[in-house]
């Protein structure tokens, strides 16, 4: 795949609007990085994404988390399977409805929940609803945080990790697996404390900005041998 038919991913958008640190650069050490993985998995037919136990609840929990949003709020979202793209970026959006996108994080700890926050808590999120309403036409979207009980396979996972981190016996996994449950079982807590929403406003100097910046990614790309 040349790099003129390089798309960025919505996902991905966080990167493409990093500052490069010298005025003299047009793209970030950040974007760098992305875009020579990009290239190495194109030249070597290798995906080099990376699962993680914070992926890995999200992906299993997706449909959970729409469940208790639609329940708290009346509504009948159901997860979008449709991919959209332009001539520079591609995503596929949790949610489409009539007038507004959602993207839907499953938080993985009560200390990674943003109860306390009043803005969004990361930009990268921002950018990314910012490429969903590009590629969908929408005026509005919302940043949707879900607090839900870890799935039992990554709670023997995690306490597996701190066993052999610890380097504890064997005979202590039982323990560490009923301590990682406790502090990582949140139903208890009324649903309306365990949805945290960010409205996000389109912003059309970062949607118009996307083209420059690709297209600087792709005169990057060319430079790789």
């Amino acid at each position: 795949m040349s790099s003129k038919q390089f798309k960025m991913r919505c996902s991905a958008l966080g990167a493409l609007f990093t500052e490069p640190r010298s005025k003299s650069e047009t793209i970030s050490a950040t974007l760098k990085t992305h875009l020579n993985n990009w290239y190495l998995e194109k030249e070597y037919g290798v995906r080099t994404d990376m699962t993680s136990r914070y992926t890995d609840k999200g992906i299993q929990l997706e449909d959970e988390a729409i469940r208790e949003y639609n329940k708290l709020f009346k509504t009948n979202h159901v997860k979008n399977d449709e991919y959209f793209e332009d001539d520079f970026i591609q995503g596929t959006p949790d949610i489409v409805s009539d007038d507004e996108v959602l993207d839907i994080k499953c938080s993985f700890s009560l200390s990674s929940f943003p109860a306390l926050e009043t803005k969004c808590p990361n930009k990268a999120y921002d950018y990314q609803l910012q490429g969903y309403m590009r590629l969908t036409g929408k005026s509005k979207a919302k940043l949707v945080y879900v607090l839900l009980d870890t799935p039992e396979d990554i709670i023997v996972r995690e306490a597996k990790s701190i066993m052999y981190k610890e380097k504890l016996p064997e005979d202590f996994l039982d323990i560490l697996i009923e301590e990682v449950r406790e502090s990582q079982t949140y139903s208890h807590i009324p649903i309306e404390k365990r949805i945290k929403i960010f409205e996000v406003a389109r912003n059309e100097e970062i949607i118009k900005a996307i083209d420059d910046k690709v297209a600087n990614a792709r005169e990057y790309l060319k430079s790789l041998k």
